[in-house]
């Protein structure tokens, strides 16, 4: 069995309990310290480096007897008078089952270049002027801001 450094109870020691010797502890600690950056830096802060927009994930079931179209023309007025808003893309969900859906009807993605513009789009007047309007139109929401890592690139 190799010589492995481990992790118990807050204190490194040996994998074989009958021969630990504290150098070897140094060198796996050593290789473990050392080599920790380099494991970060590919799998976590790569990522990080390709960050792309700030997203506004909004998912919504709205209450009965709500006109969705009137909600839904508000919504596009409100991005389009902001221009802190690079883009907006809305669906209503016509394929799910109602058990994995979960009641939520409609979505909606906004976009932004970056988080202070995310921040400006929620301060702005207008915002928090419709923001009291669609929330008394919604009987459950998800909301989601993240930046988006891009993944795939389209073609």
């Amino acid at each position: 069995m190799p010589n492995v450094a481990v992790l118990a109870r807050g204190r490194w020691k040996d994998s074989r309990r009958h021969h630990a010797h504290a150098d070897v502890l140094q060198v796996q600690c050593f290789k473990f310290i050392a080599l920790t950056p380099i494991c970060f830096r590919f799998s976590v802060s790569g990522c990080f480096r390709n960050m792309g927009d700030f997203k506004h994930l909004v998912i919504a079931k709205f209450k009965e007897g709500v006109v969705v179209e009137e909600v839904l023309k508000g919504m596009e007025k409100l991005v389009s008078d902001i221009d802190a808003v690079k883009s907006f893309e809305w669906g209503q969900d016509i394929e799910s089952q109602e058990m994995l859906r979960q009641g939520f009807t409609h979505a909606f993605l906004m976009t932004f270049n970056k988080k202070e513009d995310f921040t400006a789009f929620v301060s702005h007047p207008n915002h928090v002027e419709f923001s009291a309007t669609f929330s008394a139109a919604i009987e459950k929401i998800v909301l989601l801001d993240f930046p988006a890592v891009l993944a795939k690139a389209p073609k």
